[in-house]
């Protein structure tokens, strides 16, 4: 089960990124001129979807801190 949510997670995270960095700029991903139009498309797309992928990773790390927070000791551990 580990490994399909991984594996589920990860096709399902690049799918997301992909649409978030192709859907800026004029013609979005159809626009096949380099020009400082289509660079400049690429980079505002690549900023958004790296915001959105710190955001998800920050957001997961703050969960993971408070359901993995400290726990009282067990009687065998003392």
């Amino acid at each position: 089960i580990l490994n399909t949510a991984q594996a589920t997670g990860l096709a399902l995270g690049i799918a997301v990124m992909s649409v978030i960095l192709t859907s800026f700029g004029p013609n979005a991903a159809f626009d096949r001129t380099l020009d400082a139009a289509h660079h400049e498309a690429f980079v505002d797309g690549l900023t958004a979807a790296l915001a959105v992928n710190a955001g998800i990773a920050a957001a997961a790390a703050l969960l993971a801190a408070v359901l993995l927070g400290p726990r009282a000791p067990r009687p065998a551990d003392r």
